[in-house]
């Protein structure tokens, strides 16, 4: 009986073996070298061959003649229209981060607020020398932890930002280039 078992786990295994597909070679596919650069080479004109003058006591003198070669033309380059940036302050403890910004016209600058719970921050401009608004852009009040305001600055010049709820702490200078 084990005999009987033992041959027939055989029969089983070598069907099982030889009856399995076999994977498909694996595909190659020819590398071909990058092709070579292509190099234009300005036309050149042809230049003559220098004139002989004879001189008194037979001294010979060459004057080769001026050729005019063709210069390459070169395209000026285009300009692409600038794009606007977008660059980052942080209201977060007490302070804006980073304090002092350079960024050109047309950049928006997003204010992320980072506050405890219960804590607010409102981003605004003043004037340089005092808490007054300067009527640039002012956030909404109340802006707690995860929101954000995002300005669009269209004129350069240098402005002090401030948060409504701690301007003595909280200032920082954003200067636009044009």
């Amino acid at each position: 009986m084990n005999r009987l078992i033992a041959i027939a786990l055989a029969a089983i295994l070598l069907l099982t073996a030889c009856g399995a597909p076999t994977p498909p070679p694996p595909t190659v596919f020819p590398t071909l070298p990058p092709p070579a650069a292509a190099t234009v080479q300005p036309p050149t004109a042809p230049v003559p061959p220098p004139t002989r003058t004879a001189a008194p006591a037979t001294a010979v003198v060459e004057t080769p003649y001026e050729v005019a070669t063709a210069a390459p033309t070169v395209a000026s380059p285009t300009t692409a229209p600038p794009t606007a940036s977008v660059v980052y302050m942080t209201l977060q403890d007490f302070v804006i981060v980073p304090d002092t910004l350079t960024v050109p016209v047309g950049a928006k600058v997003i204010f992320l607020i980072k506050s405890a719970p219960g804590g607010f921050h409102q981003p605004y401009s003043s004037f340089p020398d005092n808490f007054n608004e300067s009527g640039l852009f002012s956030a909404p009040s109340g802006l707690g932890d995860g929101t954000s305001y995002a300005y669009t600055f269209t004129t350069a010049g240098t402005y002090t930002v401030r948060c409504g709820y701690h301007p003595a702490a909280m200032v920082a200078t954003i200067t636009v280039t044009p």
